[in-house]
């Protein structure tokens, strides 16, 4: 038998109705996730990118019970301007974006790789009649893009300052797409890393050989935002320094190429200010 209602009871359930909103739903918003924005620089294609650090990001959403976006981008421009605006309130970084960032936004360096060093690699094809650095001499070099740091920036400010190069770098925008530009000819060189190399398909990897690597620095950092609160930052930080000491964590680090982490500050990268790379030839 279907259930009726006189006026009265009518007006009582719908009181009843928005007391429960009022509480449970204000409820619902003050504990409503916290939301962090994680950029990632470009090193491989997005789809790399998006399947390696979205263990990790989530790993550290669980953890931490805060709600963290993944920013992923195509190539170095569109990560560049995200940066140095601000977006990001966390970003895998590399050495020279964070001076830039430091510099632009305050954005503090929490993490590192404590057993990797950054190597920036100058590869030539692997049948190239090109054994030394002075036979590119007004060659044409291809490099990911003008910010990149080891496969970039300091490559280019060494064969600039140090060496007495003269070349005509060409941007390809990732460091894929420098491999392929070397592979199929167009032109005589192209800057990367070591681990972009070796992570590359064989057909690339195969096919090059290493004419130049350069003195290794300080590996890319996580910096975040000053807007993000202390805590939460302290949190996030005794989070991955933690991830070193559990197997399954471990491989979540390995997969974004922090083979162990450690707690690291601006004084690590400060020194680089020295080299003058805003002077670097564009």
């Amino acid at each position: 038998m279907a259930k009726k209602y006189t006026a009265n009871g009518v007006y009582f359930l719908l009181l009843l109705n928005l007391f429960a909103f009022n509480c449970f739903g204000e409820s619902s918003r003050t504990t409503e996730k916290i939301q962090l924005k994680w950029a990632v620089i470009p090193q491989f294609s997005s789809t790399t990118t998006q399947k390696n650090w979205t263990p990790f990001v989530g790993y550290l959403e669980k953890v931490t019970q805060t709600k963290i976006q993944l920013l992923v981008y195509d190539d170095f421009s569109s990560y560049n301007k995200d940066l140095q605006s601000g977006v990001p309130d966390l970003a895998y970084v590399n050495p020279y974006n964070a001076l830039q960032a430091r510099r632009n936004q305050g954005y503090i360096p929490i993490i590192r790789d404590a057993a990797g060093k950054l190597s920036g690699i100058l590869v030539v094809r692997k049948d190239s009649g090109i054994q030394r650095l002075d036979e590119l001499m007004g060659a044409d070099i291809a490099f990911p893009a003008p910010t990149a740091f080891g496969a970039s920036l300091y490559l280019r400010a060494l064969l600039q300052f140090q060496y007495k190069l003269k070349f005509n770098p060409v941007y390809t925008g990732s460091h894929g797409n420098s491999y392929r530009s070397v592979l199929f000819g167009r032109v005589s060189a192209g800057g990367g890393v070591i681990r972009t190399l070796e992570a590359d398909r064989p057909q690339v990897s195969d096919n090059l050989r290493i004419l130049y690597k350069a003195p290794s620095t300080t590996p890319h950092p996580i910096v975040v935002h000053p807007r993000v609160d202390t805590s939460l930052r302290q949190q996030l930080v005794a989070t991955i320094l933690e991830m070193n000491k559990n197997q399954q964590s471990r491989r979540l680090l390995l997969a974004v190429k922090i083979t162990e982490s450690m707690a690291t500050s601006y004084s690590e990268y400060e020194p680089l200010e020295l080299l003058q790379l805003d002077q670097v030839q564009q």
